[in-house]
Parts: C-alpha cells; structure tokens; sequence
C-alpha cells in the first residue's frame, strides 16, 4: 500500500487514480546512475541513456566531474536510485576504497550495478583493482584477450561473435552480439550462485568461457559484461542485450526497494593530484 498524493488515504500501489479522493497518481521514475567520472570507455557512448531515457522511462542521471570528487562517497547519489552503470573504468586506482564499499552496501541492499572493462589498451590501469573489486561478487576477469579465427565480426579476430546464451530475461531476444574495439576478456566464476548468460564458442580462445553474468549480492545484483565497445554500434542484437540489461536494472518491486544508511563518507586524508584522462584509443588497424 501507498498513500495518495493529495489526500493521503492508504491505496494499493498499482492505483491510477485514488479512489477515496480521485486524484491521479503520478508515477515515480526508476532512476539509473551512468558515471563518467573516472574516465569509463562508455562515458562517449549516446546509446545507452537514450535506450534507458527513452525507451525505458528512467529518470537518467550522468556523474561528470573530477575523480578527486569521489562521487560514490557521497550518500546523495545513491537516493532512489535502482542502478548504476560503471561502463570501463580505465584507470582503476582513482576509485577510492570508500567509494568501493558504498557500490558494494548499494548491491547488497537492493540496488542494481552493471559493469565492463576498460578498453584493452588500458588493461594494465584497471585489471588488478577492477578484479579486487568484483571478486566480492564471486567473480574475476581473465588477462588475456578473446580471439576467434573462425565466427569474428569484420577484419578482427578480437571482434568475436557471441550467440551462446543461456534463458534469462536479460537475453530474452538476444541471438547474437559481437565485441567491438580491441575486444573483451573472458571471466571466471568462483561462486556456484553466480550464473554465466553467455559463452564463447568452442573455436574461441579460450573456448566456452563466460563473457556476461549475474552475480546475486544481497538483495540486488552485480550484471558484468566482457566488452564495454558493444554497444558502441548497433549492430547483430548488441543494442537488444544492453536494453534487456538497463531493464532488468529497474529494480522496483523486486529487492524490496534500496534502502541508504550506513556509506563511508570518506577514506583518506592524503592530498590527491589530478591525473590527466588517458587519450581516447586509436582507431584499429587496417
């Protein structure tokens, strides 16, 4: 049960108009948080907030910004919010532990969080503290690069195609997606509750690997994806799996809703310096 806007009578939540008083009910947004401001790979991307805006309804919010800001510090982001997009992170060591332990509180008490590598060019940047990261959730990325000599999208053995999936609501419709630039890294699942959705093919390297999973953490969900260049172009059904993914992040009614309390205001007193944001990846070789 909810209250009426105007009148304060207690009506069930799926009400459009109250019927003690008749007024209408105004719908409340999901809203989904994408950040940009630790120099993520799909902080250029316009598909993403345009599919989760306007295909979707949520009320869209994009972090911009210093990383000396340590957004994720400050409890006012996580408000109402029932996902949050870390698309590439490309430089690990800007995220501050604090900032870590807040997305960590924000999965466990129902929120949603969807996360991908940096470009590969950068691995050496974010690998380690991207994989002490998500290995809470019972999960890790490999080191290496997947190639396919057999079943890649154009010129590039790093832009292999996916069309393994497992039954879920994030693949409902999904056939087939490739990796884009400079292609994905395999992951590796430690937790039996945590569920691959998609998997290489035998000719890959390596073969039969997960590249998309759903990490149960809590109440919410920890979604991660090989390659953030995906959903750069729209083609086979890349653009169909990043919709299904923004969806199934508007958890309302699900988790029982995301609750703030208890974040970790701020870890370190040291002074920190601007970094410089790496220079966007050159274009592929021909």
């Amino acid at each position: 049960m909810v209250r009426c806007i105007k009148c304060g009578a207690n009506i069930p939540e799926w009400s459009l108009y109250c019927p003690i008083c008749g007024a209408l009910q105004e719908i409340e947004k999901p809203k989904i948080v994408f950040d940009a401001t630790h120099y993520e790979t799909l902080r250029y991307n316009k598909h993403l907030p345009f599919i989760a805006e306007k295909m979707l309804g949520f009320d869209v919010q994009i972090l911009r910004g210093s990383w000396k800001e340590h957004c994720f510090e400050k409890m006012d982001v996580f408000r109402e919010v029932t996902g949050i997009v870390l698309g590439g992170v490309e430089n690990w060591s800007l995220m501050s532990r604090g900032e870590e332990e807040n997305l960590t509180r924000f999965v466990a008490e129902g929120g949603n969080l969807f996360i991908t590598p940096g470009s590969l060019l950068y691995m050496e940047h974010f690998l380690a503290g991207l994989n002490r990261f998500i290995s809470r959730f019972g999960l890790i990325f490999g080191d290496e690069a997947i190639r396919d000599d057999y079943h890649f999208d154009g010129w590039h053995n790093d832009h292999v195609i996916i069309d393994a999936f497992a039954i879920h609501p994030i693949t409902e419709g999904v056939k087939t997606i490739c990796f884009g630039d400079y292609g994905g890294l395999p992951l590796l699942i430690f937790r039996n509750e945590v569920r691959a959705l998609a998997i290489t093919d035998a000719d890959a390297k390596p073969p039969h690997h997960p590249v998309l999973a759903i990490a149960p953490y809590g109440r919410g969900y920890v979604i991660v994806f090989s390659c953030s260049t995906t959903f750069e172009k729209d083609k086979y059904d890349n653009l169909r799996l990043a919709r299904n993914i923004l969806k199934f992040m508007d958890c309302r009614g699900k988790a029982g809703g995301f609750r703030l309390m208890g974040y970790v205001q701020s870890t370190s007193e040291e002074e920190e310096e601007e970094q410089p944001p790496p220079p966007p990846p050159p274009p592929p070789p021909e």
